[in-house]
């Protein structure tokens, strides 16, 4: 099974709000009356790393194949996480705060060791509940994944 995110999400709306806005600066820094080189290159910079983070946020997705988890995009390295070898995965929505992500997939090991996905803004709750279900299918596990708010 394989799920991507969704860029028709809540997130993915606010972001391309986001980008809209950075890129009328944009356009107005180049085409004002009083605009200035140094405007003009930051506003381009900053469309350039939002541009660049909604096309690696869209390019995420989950797979489980043979028991394992496999979260890869475009730029962020590739992470595979053995669910059959886990205790618990906990799914925390941080919302908007300091943390890279949005939403972080959280595996636990019998021995403690944590390992963390850390999933963009374009996710939709449904579709990592039916991933998780899948998930918790696979390894036989009927409660193995806890959401936390």
């Amino acid at each position: 099974m394989k799920v991507r995110a969704n860029p028709w999400s809540f997130g993915g709306i606010i972001l391309f709000g986001i980008l809209l806005v950075v890129g009328v600066l944009t356009w107005f820094a180049a085409n004002g009356p009083d605009h200035t080189g140094i405007q003009l290159g930051v506003f381009t910079f900053f469309l350039l790393l939002i541009l660049g983070y909604c096309l690696d946020a869209a390019s995420e997705s989950l797979e489980l194949k043979n028991g394992f988890v496999t979260f890869d995009t475009w730029i962020r390295p590739k992470k595979r996480v053995n669910a059959c070898l886990m205790s618990d995965v906990l799914i925390v929505h941080e919302g908007l705060n300091q943390e890279r992500g949005i939403v972080s997939i959280r595996f636990r090991a019998p021995g403690g060791k944590e390992t963390r996905i850390q999933l963009g803004p374009l996710w939709r709750r449904r579709d990592l509940e039916a991933f998780f279900a899948e998930v918790e299918t696979a390894t036989g596990e009927c409660k193995l994944v806890e959401e936390v708010r």
